[in-house]
């Protein structure tokens, strides 16, 4: 008869696998052995969670603390559950509860700094970064990546914390298979690997790119981790695709194995650290090329990554050295655009949105993690010079909502000047846009979606250029739309040209006006044009394996 303890085990081995329900099985003949281990408790609620049986998920976590309240892991488990069911309060709470048992547990002071970033809680802000910055001087795995990049101010800083999480796991990864030599002259298959193939950002970004791949000279299949919504968004970018392989069930070996399967030349990593990913395959060498785009602003850190594709604004040449992948410079923009994003025709008003009619309406619908403190305290300056002004936000939770309210009168700035936007269908969200008068950016990261979102929408956006690939999406967005005077340099130039296109209504008159006459025209949202580069980037990678030549720097010409 196995013990309590190997059951657990195999509870672990059986979750890592995927194999969510024979976990909880394992993990329920566990507890009837040793009914007080509250790892197993805190395990089977990870795993229930991930069966979707949320409550029964919480109950368990939520037991693992009643039974161990010293048990700092217990703790930590049950904010994980709490952030996935987006309760980050309530993460935020579970989080500080393990931080004063194991104040020296690495990874803490990040789990925290993530939670309050998502309730835009900044109280302990600066102390919380220093920890967590320490703790990545120090080899430590401190940080998860995304979030770090709203916060590093350099490129060394986002690649410390990506190479710190991925020395986590690289031992586990067995040895790297081989392929065969590739064939010229035949189509080249490329594997999107993604969670976001539908209604979310990524599907709405590069679903034209998928419509527009040349298919006499590529093959496009996708591994598919977030399902089928039923959204007719997602039936155009199956459609797009020879094939469509749900791979949620499978753990990273079987996945990567599928791939290989599938004789795949190129596989395209649409997710890095963002979002429901499974990057951890390309670990496993799952394709002789791997790619890196879209999805992660920066670089993965990974070994088995070969290439990253950027531009040479977000990624200038003396900034390669802070990735471990290979650059692609694209022409233009690297982001991608959907030149047939559809606007809903539905007319909102200012008074149904909750504006006034008459105030400048300032617009920033990025997501609230990206909010800091500096970049709302020069939103509050430049609220308190324009008179009858209000700033325009994404409603994300009630709690964050909150705290926006008490830092706005911290800053003297009456709470009522900031109006929260419900979430919206995305053709009814781009239609509200035009109930504004100017985005404004943030930094350190910047809006990126969002950023052409209102720009198809027929908004302008305002960015300050920062320092890190994250602060310079909107810079290199607004360059390929030939807008650079909407792209700033300090902090003082971003207020002064805010202020300055609210005060002065010929100014930005002439601003809307040179949108809408390069909307259609320029490079940024001619999605036939990016899909060229894009391929020519592929063909370049597949050309230099033909070669047999590594993976090196690759600058594609405009077409």
């Amino acid at each position: 008869m196995s013990s309590a303890a190997e059951e657990i085990r195999t509870g672990q081995v059986l979750f890592d696998a995927r194999r969510f329900a024979e976990a909880v099985t394992a993990l329920d003949r566990a507890i009837a052995l040793a009914p007080a281990r509250a790892d197993a408790h805190s395990l089977r609620g990870r795993a229930l969670l991930a069966l979707g049986r949320k409550a029964e998920g919480l109950a368990s976590a939520l037991k693992a603390t009643k039974i161990d309240p010293a048990s700092a892991p217990a703790w930590i488990a049950l904010g994980s559950i709490f952030y996935t069911l987006r309760q980050h309060e309530l993460a935020l709470k579970a989080w500080r509860s393990a931080q004063r048992l194991a104040p020296d547990r690495p990874g803490v002071s990040g789990l925290i700094l993530q939670a309050q970033m998502l309730c835009c809680d900044w109280d302990g802000l600066d102390s919380l970064v220093a920890a967590v910055t320490a703790e990545l001087e120090a080899g430590k795995d401190a940080v998860h990546p995304f979030y770090w990049h709203a916060i590093a101010d350099s490129p060394e800083s986002l690649l410390k914390a990506a190479q710190n999480r991925q020395r986590r796991v690289a031992a586990t990864l067995a040895q790297p298979p081989g392929f065969p030599p590739p064939q010229r002259g035949e189509r080249i298959r490329i594997g999107y690997l993604s969670g976001e193939l539908n209604l979310a950002a990524n599907g709405l970004v590069m679903a034209g790119v998928f419509d527009h791949h040349d298919r006499d000279r590529f093959e496009i299949i996708a591994f598919d981790n977030g399902g089928d919504d039923g959204t007719p968004l997602r039936q155009r970018i199956a459609s797009a695709f020879a094939q469509v392989t749900d791979v949620r069930a499978l753990s990273d070996a079987e996945l990567a194995a599928r791939i290989r399967a599938e004789a795949v030349d190129i596989l395209v990593d649409l997710n890095g650290y963002f979002g429901k990913t499974r990057s951890a395959v390309l670990g496993h060498r799952a394709a002789p090329v791997q790619v890196s785009f879209l999805g992660c602003p920066a670089t993965s850190g990974a070994p088995q990554v070969d290439y990253a594709i950027a531009d040479a604004v977000v990624v200038p040449e003396e900034e390669r050295q802070w990735h471990s992948e290979a650059i692609v410079h694209l022409p233009d923009t690297y982001y991608p655009a959907d030149r047939q994003r559809e606007i809903s025709d539905r007319r909102f008003t200012r008074t149904e949105c909750g504006l006034p009619e008459d105030g400048f309406v300032f617009a920033c619908f990025n997501h609230c993690h990206k909010i800091l403190p500096e970049t709302f305290a020069r939103w509050m300056r430049i609220l308190g010079a324009v008179d009858g002004s209000v700033l325009w936000l994404l409603d994300a939770s009630p709690v964050a909502t909150a705290n926006l309210r008490q830092a706005a009168l911290r800053h003297g700035v009456d709470p009522a000047r900031l109006v929260f936007a419900p979430r919206l269908p995305p053709d009814e969200h781009l239609a509200r846009h035009r109930c504004a008068d100017l985005a404004l950016d943030s930094l350190p990261y910047n809006g990126h979606t969002t950023t052409t979102d209102a720009l198809w929408a027929g908004l302008p956006v305002l960015t300050l250029a920062g320092s890190t690939w994250p602060g310079r999406v909107a810079a290199s967005v607004l360059q390929a739309l030939g807008l650079p005077e909407l792209v700033t340099a300090s902090a003082a130039d971003y207020e002064q040209q805010a202020i300055r296109l609210a005060t002065q209504p010929d100014a930005l008159a002439a601003v809307r006006e040179a949108l809408a006459a390069r909307r259609l025209t320029a490079p940024l949202f001619d999605t036939a044009r990016y899909t060229q580069h894009l391929e020519s980037a592929y063909r370049a990678m597949h050309d230099r394996r033909c070669q047999g030549l590594a993976p090196g720097p690759i600058t594609i010409a405009a077409q």
